[in-house]
């Protein structure tokens, strides 16, 4: 059996997701030099695949079963996030200012990671099929296996905006594109087998 056949809900995959970002935080901060910065951009990548997932596949699911209120506050931690990841990647792995904003940003993470199985998966999972879970959560892990291609459109062409705008976008981009082929093929085969 592949692992997008698996029958995992989305819950339970984005749950796991969230325990490797937890043991990433800490093998970041209890690392230095070049482990210290295989662990960031092992992290970055998962954050960036992770929050790709929420966006596409369990947000607007949650807009559309009107969670507004817990949509905008999970958003916005995601943004908060996105923008010391951004600040991150910029500064030297052993310097005093890049400990100083990752410990905030592991703070940030772990709460909003706390919110979303406390406040907004439990919402969301009450009011789906076990089905559905497990449509959302093979979506989610057919999406990990891709490998989009495209820069990130703002900056493409541009070293010098690749350099401002910072690898992470070009991660939730690239992560974003895979949702979206993924989520095409399952939702064509669906139609193929009669599911829709």
């Amino acid at each position: 059996m592949t692992p997008d056949q698996d029958g995992s809900s989305i819950f339970t995959v984005l749950h796991d997701q969230h325990v490797r970002t937890r043991d990433l935080l800490s093998e970041v901060a209890g690392s230095s030099g070049v482990a210290r910065q295989q662990a960031f951009d092992a992290l970055r990548e998962l954050l960036a695949a992770h929050e790709a997932a929420e966006e596409v596949v369990l947000r607007p699911t949650a807009r559309r079963l009107a969670y507004h209120e817990i949509t905008v506050a999970r958003d916005g931690e995601e943004r908060r996030i996105a923008a010391m990841l951004a600040a991150l990647e910029k500064l030297d792995v052993d310097g005093p200012a890049f400990a100083e904003t990752f410990g905030t940003m592991g703070e940030a993470i772990l709460m909003h990671t706390w919110y979303e199985e406390a406040e907004e998966f439990p919402a969301v999972k009450a009011r789906l099929t076990l089905r559905e879970q497990q449509r959302m959560g093979t979506w989610t892990q057919r999406a990990f296996a891709l490998a989009p291609t495209h820069p990130h459109p703002a900056v493409a062409g541009s070293p010098v905006a690749q350099w401002t705008v910072g690898p992470f976008t070009a991660l939730m981009d690239r992560a974003r594109d895979g949702f979206t082929r993924a989520r095409e093929a399952l939702d064509l085969a669906a139609m193929r087998e009669g599911e829709w």
